[in-house]
């Protein structure tokens, strides 16, 4: 793994292939109203996946990624940054105050550090010659509906086509339907 200065993002290939990769986002963003900046650093992604959760118990999950998405992507806004966190949560339509409760506390480390086990392991095989990546990447959608809170997720591995994600939103939604 290379070393990455201050201030850059580590990509995978060439500076060409970095350079190509956003060039590519440049042309297609613009047609979604997105402008990409490529001038942001990258920090711990922890208190905002802590965030992730507690606003997922809320309902808010969406909202709030949008929200921490614009400012990280756009804006080159720091994760780490509570403050930018913080301003998520309140674009996002939630308790700014309680969410920095949760910040300043352990709220939702352990179901943190579980889910990154859970899906480390459904990316991992284990087979005769050891390990093995099943594919990546891996989709993993969970109901936010609480009478399927124990349910297993559904689960898209590798590149798949555009109707398999369809098929398994359209599965989702009649499964959650049925719930109600």
């Amino acid at each position: 793994m290379k070393s990455v200065k201050k201030g850059e993002r580590l990509w995978l290939g060439s500076e060409r292939d970095r350079r190509m990769g956003e060039k590519m986002l440049d042309l297609v963003g613009p047609q979604y109203d997105i402008q990409y900046s490529w001038n942001g650093t990258t920090s711990s992604a922890k208190d905002s996946l802590r965030l992730v959760l507690w606003a997922q118990s809320k309902g808010k999950n969406e909202e709030f990624m949008s929200s921490l998405g614009w400012l990280h992507f756009s804006c080159d806004k720091r994760l780490a940054d509570h403050g930018v966190l913080l301003d998520a949560v309140e674009d996002a339509g939630l308790d700014r105050q309680e969410a920095h409760r949760v910040l300043k506390s352990n709220d939702f480390t352990q179901d943190l550090q579980t889910t990154m086990e859970n899906h480390l392991l459904d990316m991992i095989s284990i087979g005769p010659g050891g390990a093995i990546v099943g594919g990546l990447p891996v989709f993993v959608f969970w109901s936010t509906n609480p009478k399927l809170k124990y349910s297993q997720p559904w689960r898209l591995q590798g590149s798949q086509k555009q109707e398999d994600f369809e098929n398994i939103l359209m599965e989702i939604e009649t499964t959650e339907t049925r719930a109600f």
